[in-house]
């Protein structure tokens, strides 16, 4: 199908040409420019729906279950996929002056493989994130803890 065929199929449905008539060249010209204008708002609504944003917040030692969304524990948008997750360890109150360590990233079935799940440690390996709705729950292990 050409991009003709289908400005005139258009036009053939919305009843401004009979089958068998085509377009004139006016009317082409008016049909193509519609449809790269209907493209191009595609186009950019499809980049405003998926961002990659850098978020950080705060744990508490003891705490191994966050909520993520408007109004959790992580009080932000909810999004809809995590791509990656770090836990910063800083010796000063600015985590830019921290090391990153990176979570992974795991699925129900390695989550619920954990037997021990109240385990403490320094700093969180794992994270698990349920995908609930409206909030998606985020599962720390092991437990981490200040010391």
């Amino acid at each position: 199908m050409t991009t003709l065929d289908l400005i005139t199929s258009a036009l053939q449905m919305i009843g401004e040409l009979t089958p068998g008539q085509t377009p004139n060249d006016e009317e082409a010209a008016a049909g193509l420019r519609l449809l790269n204008t209907i493209l191009e708002n595609w186009e950019n609504a499809r980049r405003k729906v998926f961002i990659i944003d850098n978020l950080r917040f705060p744990l508490t030692s003891g705490k191994s279950m966050y909520t993520m969304g408007p109004s959790g524990d992580f009080d932000t948008y909810r999004p809809v996929k995590i791509q990656a997750a770090n836990v910063i360890l800083s010796e000063t109150t600015n985590p830019a002056d921290g090391l990153a360590h990176p979570l992974e990233l795991v699925p129900s079935r390695a989550w619920a493989d954990i037997r021990e799940r109240s385990l403490g440690a320094q700093r969180p390996l794992r994270l698990y994130n349920d995908n609930d709705f409206p909030l998606l729950h985020l599962y720390l292990w092991p437990v981490p803890t200040s010391s």
